[in-house]
């Protein structure tokens, strides 16, 4: 998909995880999606992927699957790493460069806050976590949520736009 200069999705993973072993309600939306794309993610990081592929576009949901949320932790055991996965930029960086966040199924102003502060606002979009959630209550969420006027436009459509190099 990097020659078409665009992002594209990944399905859940078939199986899951043994953690799941006796509690089939952690699979899919309520735990093993975040999880498991965090997981994936975090694989694309430690293997050169985004090194190799600098162009390379990634949109994870629900506020970036929790990695926001421990940008230094995650970064300070990559530097820690007494193994041979190495990577040429930082977490933040490859944030700012390739992922972008949704708000998909993250309808918290302290997730979103806690996005554009870590990833900036320029990277996250909305969107609804569909089926899972439905559009009207994300709307009004957004709204009202404790961002800027500019901030929102570019939530709401102005980052799509540039990311799927849409017209206005």
């Amino acid at each position: 998909m990097c020659e078409l200069d665009v992002p594209h999705p990944r399905p859940a993973l078939p199986g899951g995880l043994a953690a799941y072993a006796g509690h089939p309600e952690m699979k899919g939306a309520t735990w093993g999606f975040g999880t498991e794309t965090a997981s994936h993610t975090v694989r694309l990081l430690l293997c050169g992927h985004f090194d190799r592929f600098p162009s390379c576009k990634l949109i994870l949901g629900h506020m970036g699957e929790g990695l926001p949320a421990l940008p230094w932790r995650t970064q300070n055991m990559f530097d820690l790493n007494h193994f041979d996965k190495r990577h040429q930029k930082t977490l933040p960086e490859y944030f700012a460069d390739n992922i972008w966040p949704t708000a998909s199924g993250s309808l918290s102003d302290s997730a979103l806050t806690n996005a554009v502060l870590t990833v900036g606002a320029d990277h996250i979009m909305f969107s609804v976590d569909d089926p899972c959630s439905e559009s009207a209550p994300a709307a009004a969420w957004l709204d009202h949520a404790p961002i800027s006027e500019l901030d929102r436009r570019n939530t709401t459509h102005g980052n799509a736009r540039d990311l799927f190099q849409l017209r206005p």
